[in-house]
C-alpha cells in the first residue's frame, strides 16, 4: 500500500474486495459497459484535482536545472513524434485530445529547443478544464472542452496527439476519422488498445483514482475505485479510418494502457501517421 494513500484500514479492505470482485467482462454495447460504471466514472472533481496536483509537481520537478526526466516508452514515442512535427518549424501547434492536465506539453517544452514556440490545446472533460485552466495554463498551453473549437483556435495543426484516451469514447474509429479531417501534418495515437477482430470490443477498466496522472499519488488526496467503459477498437477499421489521408510511418508495441481480457485477441500499440 502506497505511503501516499491514507485510508482507514476497513475502507481499504472494502475497496480491495470491490476490486477483486470486478471481472474484465465484455459487453455487447458501449451503453452496457457504461451501466457498470455509474458513480465510478472519470469526469469527477476528485480525479481532476488529483491529476492537476500531480501535474503541478511533475512540471516543477522536470523544470529544475538539475532535472533528468526519465522517459517511459509512451513518453519517448510522444516526444520523438513532437520533435519530428516541430522540425523546420518556428512554431509547434498541437491538438492534444484527452491530454489531462497537460503533462505531455510540459515534457515537450522542457526537451525541445526554446527557439521553437508552442501552441498547445488540451481537449478534456468540463471538470478537468475547469480545474486545470486556472492552475496550469500558460501563454503556450490552454484547455478546451470542444475539439472543433480547439482546432479552430490553432488554425494550422502540426500534430493531433492522443495518449491513452481514444479507447474511452463510444467509437474510437469515428473519433480518429474526425482527427483526420483536421488535416494535421501528423496523427499520433499513443498507448491505445486494439483488437484484431472486425468489430470493436467493449469492456470496462478499473483503477485507483490516485493511479491517474504522472508520478505517485499526492499525500492526503482522496482515493477510491474508478471504473470506466473501455473500447478496444478494431485495428483494421481504425487504420481504414485514416488510410485515405495518412500513411503509418511508425508503430510500437505498448501494453501499458491495456488490461487482460481472457480469450480475446487484443494488444496495446502506438501509431504515428503522416499526411499523404
Amino acid at each position: 500500500m502506497s505511503t501516499t494513500t491514507r485510508l482507514p484500514f476497513s475502507r481499504y479492505i472494502k475497496q480491495k474486495l470491490l476490486a477483486n470482485r470486478h471481472k474484465n467482462s465484455t459487453y455487447d454495447t458501449y451503453q452496457e459497459a457504461l451501466a457498470q460504471c455509474q458513480g465510478l466514472g472519470y469526469d469527477c472533481a476528485d480525479i481532476a484535482c488529483s491529476v492537476v496536483a500531480k501535474t503541478e509537481l511533475y512540471r516543477d520537478q522536470i523544470s529544475r536545472s538539475d532535472a533528468e526526466p526519465k522517459l517511459d516508452l509512451t513518453s519517448a514515442f510522444s516526444l520523438a513524434s513532437m520533435s519530428l512535427a516541430a522540425s523546420h518549424n518556428s512554431v509547434l501547434r498541437v491538438l492534444d485530445f484527452g491530454g489531462a492536465a497537460g503533462m505531455h506539453y510540459f515534457l515537450t517544452r522542457q526537451l525541445i529547443p526554446k527557439t521553437i514556440q508552442i501552441q498547445w490545446v488540451v481537449v478534456e472533460t468540463s471538470t478537468m478544464v475547469e480545474i486545470a485552466q486556472p492552475k496550469l495554463s500558460t501563454e503556450e498551453l490552454c484547455f478546451s472542452t470542444d475539439i472543433s473549437e480547439a482546432a479552430s483556435r490553432l488554425g494550422t495543426i502540426d500534430i493531433v496527439h492522443s495518449s491513452g484516451a481514444i479507447q474511452y469514447v463510444p467509437d474510437p474509429c469515428v473519433l480518429v476519422a474526425d482527427f483526420a479531417r483536421f488535416n494535421a501534418k501528423y496523427l499520433l495515437l499513443n498507448r491505445i488498445g486494439v483488437t484484431t477482430n472486425k468489430l470493436n470490443l467493449f469492456a470496462t477498466h478499473q483503477s485507483r483514482l490516485q493511479d491517474h496522472g504522472p508520478g505517485r499519488g499526492v499525500r492526503g488526496a482522496a482515493d477510491r475505485i474508478v471504473r470506466t467503459p473501455y473500447v478496444f477498437a478494431s485495428e483494421s477499421n481504425l487504420l481504414s479510418s485514416i488510410a485515405s489521408g495518412y500513411k503509418i510511418t511508425a508503430k510500437i508495441d505498448d501494453p501499458s494502457g491495456i488490461m487482460v481480457i481472457p480469450n480475446e485477441p487484443i494488444r496495446g500499440i502506438g501509431l504515428l501517421a503522416a499526411r499523404r
